[in-house]
């Protein structure tokens, strides 16, 4: 006899593995400058648009990219820096997303079948395609013009998500990225 604890776990696992296995991971990268002295870096501001190059700060939708100004502004003010004038902002931040096309060749399903001295659908083979996003941050000490700082996080996009599924993973996202951004 079942109980009906476990007449009903099995649609819920199963339920679960489907929700986990249409969410992507982020693979989340961060360097800086060995040279660099955060010590002395209290404020930051957001680098020119006429300073950076042509596809930094625009996610594709003016929500979206707004969201992650937010975002980065609200992670940065909680790791102790200061919203200032680009004019004497110690620090210029920027960030673009990269998109690039991509395909996993370990998924390539095989079936044969032997039929009349011959084989049938010998091979059928579909690349599992699919777009990468990567959602890099850029820290520039400002009085030298150099890099400091950069983080990047990077997934399949999902297609056609929600707006609200965008904006949860904009916010991961740069969550994910500034986790490794030196506090002061």
């Amino acid at each position: 006899m079942t109980t009906p604890m476990r007449r009903n776990g099995l649609p819920v696992l199963i339920a679960l593995a489907i929700v986990a296995s249409g969410c992507t991971q982020f693979t989340v990268r961060a360097d800086r400058n060995p040279e660099a002295d955060f010590a002395r870096y209290r404020t930051f501001a957001w680098m020119p648009i006429a300073q950076a190059p042509p596809a930094d700060q625009d996610m594709g939708g003016r929500s979206i990219t707004d969201r992650v100004y937010s975002d980065v502004e609200t992670g940065l003010q909680r790791r102790g820096y200061t919203p200032a004038p680009s004019a004497s902002a110690d620090l210029l931040i920027t960030f673009r997303l990269l998109r690039t096309e991509g395909y996993d060749e370990s998924y390539v399903p095989y079936s044969a079948a032997w039929y009349r001295g011959a084989y049938r659908d010998a091979l059928h083979a579909s690349a599992d395609s699919y777009t990468r996003g990567t959602l890099i941050i850029d820290a520039v000490d400002r009085a030298q013009n150099s890099l400091v700082w950069r983080g990047s996080a990077s997934a399949r996009l999902l297609s056609q998500p929600s707006f609200e599924r965008q904006s949860e993973r904009a916010q991961d996202a740069v969550a994910k990225i500034l986790a490794s951004f030196p506090s002061r």
